[in-house]
């Protein structure tokens, strides 16, 4: 498996663990490296994304192709918390990960 394929995945993993909840579908940004075969009438995704699938209970989908309409909104929020939840944490200096997350849930 890729390093970035595996990253993805477990970026995702870690995201469903810390919420305690799973979506019915998960829509990620960037699907390439998941496609083995993607026709108008078949989606076959590679066996990591399965087990993904069956071990979460979710469907994953592609996203429209060539159709990002929904980066726009992802890329608003980010810019929302650049300028306001990392405005507040760059006052503070950080020695963990767990420091930060702390900060993270108070804000």
């Amino acid at each position: 498996m890729k390093k970035v394929h595996f990253f993805v995945i477990t970026v995702g993993v870690h995201a469903l663990e810390h919420y305690g909840v799973a979506p019915k579908y998960l829509v990620p940004d960037n699907l390439k490296s998941a496609i083995i075969k993607h026709t108008k009438d078949e989606l076959i995704i590679t066996s990591a994304y399965q087990d993904l699938e069956n071990f979460y209970d979710v469907i994953i989908l592609p996203p429209p192709p060539r159709k990002p309409k929904g980066k726009p909104t992802v890329e608003k929020y980010v810019q929302f918390l650049e300028a306001h939840l990392l405005e507040d944490l760059k006052e503070k200096v950080y020695y963990s990960i767990e420091d930060i997350n702390r900060d993270v849930i108070k804000k």
